[in-house]
């Protein structure tokens, strides 16, 4: 069975997984990343093409979703997965994204703290401060603040 055989029985990303020793270097370099996250998620655990396709979606990644799905899928304290975090937090421009990088950073470290403060000037919602209130130390002027800009979210059109 040819490829194209094979791709139209199965779909393109078993049809990698399948017959990836066979597959020409050139036709493997013009995977795109969502391609190469499909032949991680099917390739067997351990396998080598598992680990091929955690390092070929490391080298294509250009935003913060690609670099996160990296960071979920790397070792545990591993440099790949460290990296992978450095990246999030160049990307990051979002309140929700930088709440998902002080979530995976390590607790006391200093991108937690700078996770934690970009959290508090993107913040417009109750919601949002509510979020930084709760990871604010306390005492701090930060849940100070937090705390009165839920009031004065909370109590906007306040009607007795």
């Amino acid at each position: 069975m040819n490829f194209e055989t094979l791709k139209k029985k199965v779909g393109v990303d078993l049809a990698i997984v399948i017959s990836y020793k066979k597959l020409s270097p050139e036709f493997l370099s013009n995977l795109t990343f969502d391609q190469w996250l499909k032949v991680y998620d099917k390739a067997f655990p351990g396998s080598e093409l598992k680990a091929t396709a955690l390092a070929k979606m490391s080298e294509l990644t250009t935003t913060f979703d690609q670099w996160l799905e990296v960071y979920d899928e790397a070792f545990t304290g591993s440099e790949l997965e460290a990296t992978a975090l450095a990246k999030m937090s160049e990307l990051t421009t979002t309140f929700d994204q930088w709440l998902e990088v002080y979530k995976k950073a390590s607790s006391g470290s200093e991108l937690e703290a700078t996770a934690l403060a970009k959290m508090s000037e993107l913040t417009t919602t109750f919601d949002q401060w509510l979020e930084v209130y709760k990871k604010a130390f306390s005492g701090s002027e930060l849940k100070a603040t937090a705390l009165a800009k839920m009031s004065e979210l909370a109590t906007r059109n306040w009607q007795n």
